[in-house]
């Protein structure tokens, strides 16, 4: 775990200048509490809401707001590439202003792929491939 927490004496300065927020200067409209990540779920939700009309069933949202079915799916995965596809410095994410949260706690982790070699697998239990299917 990596613990990230601000002293005291920098919170007389303004969220901008130290880059980041605490819950009470910031609070989410769908999330207790706040985090950059929180924040940025929200702002692709917004995002996508506006583009769509509704949002992808794994969003954050409210009771009111309509969960976009197959036919919107497109419009969904395009809204979610739109939004990946800005950099930080964009309009569209400088307008949710995510600073990091003062005090968060994080997780580092690592995701280790490999190929399966499959042929290899079923010849070492004895199974002949050319009477497999597929």
């Amino acid at each position: 775990p990596t613990l990230t927490s601000t002293s005291q004496n920098l919170m007389k300065y303004s969220p901008e200048l130290r880059e980041c927020f605490t819950n009470r200067e910031r609070t989410l409209k769908y999330h207790k509490t706040y985090t950059k990540f929180n924040c940025e779920a929200e702002c692709l939700t917004n995002f996508t809401l506006h583009n769509c009309g509704c949002v992808k069933f794994s969003m954050p949202r409210d009771i009111k707001t309509a969960v976009c079915n197959a036919t919107r799916l497109k419009c969904v995965l395009d809204a979610e590439r739109n939004w990946l596809s800005f950099g930080e410095d964009d309009d569209m994410k400088k307008e949710c202003k995510c600073l990091a949260a003062c005090t968060e706690i994080g997780y580092e982790m690592q995701l280790l792929q490999t190929n399966f070699d499959y042929e290899r697998m079923f010849k070492s239990y004895g199974y002949d491939l050319s009477k497999m299917p597929g």
